[in-house]
């Protein structure tokens, strides 16, 4: 339950190889758990990913894992509610444009490259939550919903900017 898993699918065009500089930047999607972390956990609660295993056998995969800052402290509902949070925060963002709460610019602007690359280099990120024994929560990412992430984006910075005039 401490765990993500995160797989990288190369496009079809791309024979089964991949760019490596694709492959490793999409580890993108921890900058995404990191933000998450940092508005929905107490500091002195806080915890980092590490990396247990990358595998490139078949498909490029990360296994990272969660640890305390303080080895004495049991962080497991916060990672358990970060996961919960990022999972919906991302599959809400992508199919009705409503930005989680905990995302700010430089995690969005993490999250615009993951969807990036599944436009350009990556045919499919799938991201296992792994909230329990022999239960997962994936998240796919594939080039459709790379598209309505980076609209839902777009759509916020035009928002953004129509904020910012100021009409009589």
């Amino acid at each position: 339950m401490d765990r993500l898993v995160i797989t990288i699918h190369p496009t079809p065009s791309d024979e089964g190889l991949q760019r490596v500089s694709d492959a490793m930047q999409q580890v993108d999607a921890l900058r995404v758990f990191e933000q998450a972390e940092r508005v929905l956990v107490p500091p002195q609660e806080y915890f980092e990913w590490r990396l247990e295993r990358a595998s490139a056998d078949s498909l490029f995969t990360v296994v990272a894992v969660a640890e305390p800052l303080d080895a004495t402290k049991d962080v497991t509902p916060y990672i358990l509610r970060v996961k919960s949070e990022v999972s919906h925060g991302i599959r809400n963002f992508i199919s009705h444009g409503i930005p989680p709460r905990w995302m700010d610019p430089e995690g969005m602007a993490a999250f615009r490259r993951l969807l990036s690359r599944n436009q350009n280099g990556i045919g499919r990120t799938d991201i296992d939550f792994d909230v329990g024994p022999n239960t997962h929560d994936v998240v796919s990412i594939d080039r459709e919903k790379a598209e309505a992430g980076i609209r839902a984006i777009a759509a916020l910075n035009i928002m953004d900017l129509a904020d910012d005039l100021k009409f009589p």
